[in-house]
Parts: C-alpha cells; structure tokens; sequence
C-alpha cells in the first residue's frame, strides 16, 4: 500500500507516535521500522535578532509495504517555541517533511528539540515505526547595525545636515567604530551593544558634487564586523519659488484675481534679486527686492487690447549669490473666455 494520507491531519493517530515508543523521546525499539531518513539531523544558525535562517528539510524514505499513513510531531511535552514544521508532503514511498525557524528573538545559546516521524497502518490504530531527528539551533551574539546606509542632502551656504543615528546591536559585545572619510562625523567611536550613535554629515569646504564613504563597526569580541555607507549629496544654491508654473482664467473685459508668488534661495541666504515679464499683460507687484521676498501677480488683458483666447509668457528673477549669478523663470498661462450677453425679451405694440 502506497502512503497517501499525512498525520498532521489526525490527531489519534499523532499521538499514537508520541506514545508508541514511550512519549518523553524514547527511540523505538523496532530494529526495522519500515523508513529511513536523511539527512538525521538539521542545524540552524542565526544572530539574535536577524532574519529567520531559510527552512531545511528532511527525505523520508518508506519501505514498509503495510505503511498508509506517514507523519510527523516534535517529541516532548511541549513543541519548541523557536521552530515549526511548516511542510509533511510527498507521495508514494518518498515523503519530505519541513522545519522552519521562527523565532530569531531568543537570548544566544543552543537549542535542540526531537522531531519524531513515523509510519502507520490503514486501520489508523496501528503504528509500523517511528525514527527520530534531531533539530539544534544557535544563536549567536553577533555585531549589527541598522540602518545599512545614510543619505544627506546639503546646499552650499546653509547650515549643515541634520544628523541622523544608527543602531547597533547584538547585547554585550563591545565595539569600535570609524568613519573613511573625514567629513564623517561620529558621536562616539566606542561602546557597548545595543547602542546609537549620531553620524554628522560635515559639508564644510566641498563643492557641489556627491561624496560616499563608510563607517566601520568592528565587534571586540564575538562575530559581525559591519559596514554603513554614507551619501551626501552637495549642490549649489539656486532661486526657487513655491509655484513651478502660474496658470490664470477669466473673461476678457472683468478682473481676474492676483496669485501670491514666494522667492527664496535654497540656502536660505539673503541675495538681491531683480524681476522681468515677457509679455506686458504680466503684472508684478514689485520688480525687485530682498530673498526671502512675496509678489502678488495678475494679468491685465487690457495691456494690449487682447482678444479672448490663450496666452503665455514668463518671470524671470535674477541674483547674486557670492558673486555667482542665480536665475529661475516661472511660466505664467492666461486662458480668457468671450463674454456672454444675456438677451433681455422687448415687446412690440
């Protein structure tokens, strides 16, 4: 008879295997059970905290012509919290039965738990053999650090990035830390696990370009040297406004409402600036001032008797930013309508 049902799925017949060959982890005392597995045994390695190692398996081989039904449970008054058996499938003589590692949370040490798997006959009452597994699980204090990588953003002139942190773990280890490049600052180069340390980005004298270096975390002890990259992107400082693009609708002949328009430097820096329209139904509320400045804009269609349909043109402001000159244009869109009359009824007598 071929095995074509699993254990998992009767529960009688599980507990006939934890019991057949005295339920605390006895081996059977069958000296032929009718299957043999291999590998016997499975090793999980992990550092606290990680990811769950991937899950292995284990190849049943059945050779028992009487055997109907094949399973699997963990032998012990309690299945380990740290482990599952995620998958019993196969058919036929050859079966595969799955552990997965659930639980990376547990204090550094090894763990070990039996897994028991065993054979049945049809009538569901009768067990044919059982062979058992041994499953271990390490885990290992070992250096980390979270996030992999930093990433700041500077614009000549302002003040510098703010500083962000990283967490290092792996309980007890003593480390020490350093940075490739000297714009890399860090808060501390020495301690002990879990810790987070400040990394301060510091842009003092680089020009406008994109700068990459590495801190290194080196365990005193134990395992995990680590290794976080840091980015800084460095840019020059331009004239920006809040509105990309000003877009206006109205009737031809009635009074379109202004639009508010804020000019900054990216740098936050104070530079004179200097506006002009292209076209003269543009409408500036001043031509120049100091950044950080406001403008109301409007659009006078009368400036040129323009016919109702679409027009556009541009704001262009100019600066000075350290003797370096500094530009930005915002387009602006018009959109006029034909007005409408209403006809008023007359009476003829």
């Amino acid at each position: 008879m071929q095995p074509s049902r699993t254990l998992g799925a009767l529960g009688l017949i599980l507990a006939l295997l934890l019991t057949a060959c005295g339920g605390s982890g006895g081996s059977t005392k069958v000296s032929d059970p009718g299957l043999t597995l291999g590998p016997t045994s499975l090793s999980f390695t992990s550092a606290q905290g990680a990811i769950s190692p991937a899950p292995k398996a284990i190849r049943i081989d059945i050779s028992s012509p009487d055997a109907a039904y094949v399973g699997a449970a963990w032998v012990g008054s309690a299945a380990p919290d740290w482990a599952v058996i995620s998958d019993l499938s196969g058919s036929g003589r050859i079966w595969h039965v799955q552990v997965q590692i659930t639980n990376t949370s547990l204090a550094p040490g090894t763990y070990t738990a039996t897994l028991r798997v065993g054979i049945a006959k049809s009538d569901g009452n009768t067990i044919i053999g059982t062979r058992d597994a041994q499953i271990t699980y390490q885990v290992k204090t070992e250096l980390a650090a979270t996030p992999g990588a930093l990433n700041f953003t500077h614009v000549v002139g302002s003040s510098a990035p703010s500083s962000q942190s990283i967490n290092i773990t792996g309980t007890g280890l003593a480390w020490q830390a350093s940075a490739d490049k000297p714009w890399i600052k860090l808060g501390n180069s020495a301690g002990t696990a879990p810790s987070t340390v400040a990394i301060q980005a510091d842009p003092t004298g680089l020009a406008a370009g994109s700068y990459v270096g590495v801190i290194t975390i080196i365990p005193q002890s134990g395992t995990g040297t680590v290794h976080v990259q840091v980015n800084l992107t460095v840019t020059d400082p331009v004239l920006q406004t809040d509105t990309a693009t000003l877009s206006f609708t109205g009737v031809n002949g009635e009074p379109i409402a202004s639009k508010a328009l804020n000019l900054a430097m990216s740098n936050g820096m104070a530079v004179n600036w200097t506006a002009t329209a292209s076209a003269g139904w543009i409408v500036l509320s001043k031509s120049s001032g100091i950044t950080s400045d406001v403008l109301s804009i409007s659009v006078d269609p009368s400036q040129g008797a323009l016919a109702s349909g679409a027009y556009n043109g541009t704001i262009t402001f100019f600066g000075n930013q350290a003797g370096v000159a500094v530009s930005t244009t915002v387009p602006v869109a018009m959109a006029l309508t034909k007005p409408t009359f209403p006809l008023t009824p007359r009476h003829w007598f």
